[in-house]
């Protein structure tokens, strides 16, 4: 008889798969007084998954879930979404759960997700995610742009596009005993304002950039070293909301702030925005700790605007709002009832199915990981050592001295660096450490996240006057302080600490420059304290690392002032205090000294949080 034929043995199936690079496009146009998705596509890891709740139809409004075939990114997984909301339409972008981003591969290649959107006047964009969920060991990396388009100067709301942004890191699977065990984690978050026909390149911005090196990582970020002492947070969420039909929202996120500070006992200043529905706190598991910036228009736009650069409306009014937070649970309900006021618009109200009953959630315990073992990076040829230094002449010494005296007037012993807040807010009154440890941590932690944000603008504006004069420069600073500003005007505190000093120093720059027989030097009468210091140093013909040294010093010797004048240490326990703070600061300038402006980012979430929380309280020593 003959054999019948034997199938072919299957190929083995690979353990994991190869990176993928995909793409997604979503449309929302009003058709006959509706939103519909016009346009869907996606291709993975991204997937897109229309929602039609009868809620939302009853509103006029689409709802949509971005997801990922299997939960999450792997490393080397690089996704890009392009979302088009056109004049009048209402969009919500949620998610389904928490994206996970898995370990990273053995090439250590990052997962990479970007968002671009584009909102028409009158238009309205939600983004609510859940969680972001970094596994331990994994790299992750993501850019969110937003361009809102309005029609002319002035006009009605309809004229201008609206947006409410979530974005939300997690600490990682706190379950399993794994917080902030992700090795990087780089986001930058971008909202421009573009008039219809202008160039967007001209265009108004403002910028969220964070980097933070969990504990997976060779060197982790001081910010997540320090929670275990300054508390252990579960999650840290930015959100964004700008332009009329944001306004509620605005408002009470701007209340729940004030409202928040008052229940943990601080002293706050009546809040003087005005909500349609009363604001009332819901009960929390945890502490949790929230500050909200203003940002208006023309805040945004700092004059003076540039000739081919239209006016940004009043409309176009922003609030960045910063929470930090032991429990995730309690950053649901804070969400929840902030964003009430969107039922209205989008047909209900975001995170309404994630709220759970209160209390019952042990205290998870972290697990000691061991993790891969990783080759220290190589110091690079062109960074030099303090040893291998050329020494500055005399008058360098001098002039050094003299910039960095703490006599010179530039006002910086009139702001507390977020000292103050942090105090009021309960920040150092942690068991598990002394007061003077917190406030030790702290400062260092304000003062490196000041360093990776700010440090890479000394050295650019240095670089534009290293021949000792100002001559066809001034306008390359000016977008350079311009670039800056769009970091700081997100948090209003920090932006008017850093103006008020820098306008100072332009002053005392010009009366310098005169006892030194420059007084032909035509200098700016305003910019941020960073621009300007690289301005001055250059000028004061003082190396570009001795300028970022010098401009450490001064904001650690001015927190560490502000903390002895606040009680919270004392004048003889401040000066070994700020010895040690400024070792571990130093430590630091090399690698900052080349880094990219476009890299420059802030790494301390919380720190941002009290900084920001400034404006709230009632009674209060320091201008800032």
């Amino acid at each position: 008889s003959s054999s019948s034929p034997q199938p072919k043995p299957m190929a083995p199936v690979p353990l994991s798969r190869r990176a993928q690079h995909g793409s997604a496009a979503l449309t929302a146009e009003q058709v006959l007084g509706a939103t519909s998705l016009t346009r869907l596509s996606h291709r993975a890891p991204l997937r897109l998954l229309p929602m039609d709740p009868a809620a939302t139809s009853k509103a006029g409004a689409a709802w949509c879930a971005l997801g990922s075939f299997g939960g999450g990114l792997l490393g080397g997984d690089h996704g890009e979404l392009d979302i088009l909301v056109k004049k009048n339409a209402t969009l919500n972008l949620c998610t389904q759960a928490s994206t996970k981003i898995y370990r990273a591969k053995r090439d250590r290649v990052a997962a990479v997700q970007n968002l671009s959107a584009v909102v028409e006047p009158g238009g309205l964009l939600v983004v609510t995610p859940d969680p972001l969920v970094p596994f331990a060991d994994a790299h992750f990396e993501q850019a969110l742009t937003f361009d809102l388009r309005y029609k002319n100067e002035g006009g009605e709301d309809n004229d201008l596009a609206s947006a409410v942004v979530v974005d939300w890191l997690g600490a990682g699977r706190i379950a399993g005993g794994e917080r902030w065990a992700f090795e990087t984690y780089t986001s930058r978050m971008e909202v421009s304002w573009t008039q219809e026909g202008s160039d967007p390149k001209v265009s108004p911005r403002l910028v969220e950039a964070l980097t933070l090196q969990g504990y997976g990582s060779d060197e982790p970020s001081e910010v997540l070293l320090a929670a275990s002492g300054m508390g252990s947070f579960d999650a840290a969420v930015t959100i964004i909301a700008s332009g009329p039909r944001a306004k509620e929202v605005s408002a009470r996120l701007q209340k729940t702030s004030t409202l928040l500070a008052a229940r943990a006992g601080v002293r706050t200043r009546p809040c003087l925005v005005d909500t349609v529905a009363p604001v009332k706190l819901p009960e929390l598991d945890g502490k949790l700790f929230m500050a909200v910036s203003p940002a208006p228009a023309q805040a945004i736009h700092r004059p003076p605007r540039k000739p081919d650069q239209p006016r940004l409306p009043d409309a176009a009014d922003t609030v960045v709002a910063r929470i930090v937070a032991e429990r995730t649970d309690d950053i649901y309900r804070i969400l929840y009832s902030c964003l009430l006021p969107l039922g209205q618009d989008i047909g209900l109200v975001p995170y309404v199915d994630r709220i759970h009953g209160k209390g019952g959630h042990p205290e998870p315990k972290v697990v000691e990981r061991q993790g891969l073992k990783r080759r220290m990076p190589e110091k690079s040829s062109d960074e030099s050592d303090a040893t291998t230094e050329a020494p500055i002449s005399a008058k360098q010494q001098a002039a050094l001295m003299q910039l960095s005296d703490a006599t010179l007037p530039t006002g910086g012993f009139a702001h507390s660096c977020g000292v103050e807040a942090a105090s009021q807010l309960g920040f150092f009154n942690k068991l598990s450490i002394s007061e003077d440890e917190a406030v030790r941590q702290f400062i260092t932690v304000a003062a490196l996240s000041t360093l990776r944000l700010q440090g890479p603008y000394v050295i650019a504006a240095h670089k534009l006057f290293a021949g000792g004069t100002t001559t066809g420069n001034l306008q390359a600073w000016s977008d350079l302080d311009l670039k800056l500003h769009s970091h700081l005007v997100s948090n209003a505190i920090a932006c008017k600490a850093s103006t008020q000093q820098g306008t100072a120093l332009c002053r005392v720059l010009t009366y310098w420059l005169q006892a030194s027989g420059k007084a032909n030097v035509k200098l700016p009468r305003s910019g941020h304290m960073a621009t300007s210091f690289g301005l001055a140093t250059a000028l004061l013909k003082l190396p570009p690392n001795v300028a970022l040294r010098a401009l450490s010093h001064c904001s650690v010797r001015d927190a560490v002032s502000a903390a002895v004048r606040l009680n919270l240490l004392g004048p003889l326990q401040a000066v070994e205090v700020q010895a040690s703070i400024m070792e571990n600061v130093l430590k630091e300038t090399s690698k900052v000294a080349h880094t990219d402006v476009a890299d420059a980012a802030q790494s301390a979430p919380w720190v941002e949080t009290a900084h920001a929380s400034h404006d709230i309280l009632e009674a209060r020593l320091f201008v800032t």
